[in-house]
């Protein structure tokens, strides 16, 4: 019991430092140095380039779909799959971790904002989890047509398949060149 009058806590249940300094200490160290890391970035220009990135992105999925109507379920998704390329290319080619969660926290802002329901589509989704699931331990691609076929309900139909992996394979070029056309500064 607390020495305090009144006060009914268990001591056992009070935490006022982490179980050791070392751990206290290391997340300090950790955060200073990602605060440095985000200075030297923006000292770059890369943080602005990243934002430009991720506007990028999302202009070029806006231009790809037409949001004034219903979706239709192969239109969604297209979308979920371009949404997918975006983080693939961003995880796989980004010059470091400022910049690529910049540039994603940027797409989905502008898609937000500016894209009608596409963010909508893209944030509630279980599609992206099995698109993530699918490429765990695989080769980029090698599976994606048929989670795209599955999840338009088309089993393993080799058409709509061959369709998933041409569009991903399509959507992750273009995102691609995006970003490489960036001149990031290393």
């Amino acid at each position: 019991m607390s020495q305090f009058a009144g006060d009914n806590t268990e001591d056992d249940d009070m935490k006022i430092a982490p179980e050791s300094m070392s751990e206290a200490l290391a997340s300090e160290d950790s955060g200073e140095s990602v605060r440095q890391e985000l200075a030297e970035q923006q000292e770059k220009g890369n943080v602005d380039l990243a934002k430009e990135l991720g506007e990028k992105y999302a202009l070029t999925l806006m231009s790809l779909v037409d949001t004034s109507g219903e979706m239709s379920s192969l239109l969604r998704e297209q979308v979920v799959l371009f949404s997918f390329a975006v983080n693939k290319v961003i995880e796989e080619l980004a010059i470091n971790s400022i910049v690529a969660q910049t540039a994603l926290s940027c797409f989905y802002q502008q898609l937000e904002s500016k894209g009608g329901s596409l963010y909508d589509t893209i944030s509630d989704s279980i599609a992206f989890s099995l698109y993530i699931s699918a490429t765990k331990g695989l080769r980029a691609g090698g599976t994606i047509g048929g989670v795209f076929a599955k999840l338009l309900q088309k089993g393993n139909d080799p058409q709509t398949v061959s369709l998933g992996n041409a569009l991903f394979a399509d959507y992750y070029a273009r995102c691609s060149k995006l970003l490489q056309d960036i001149p990031f500064r290393l």
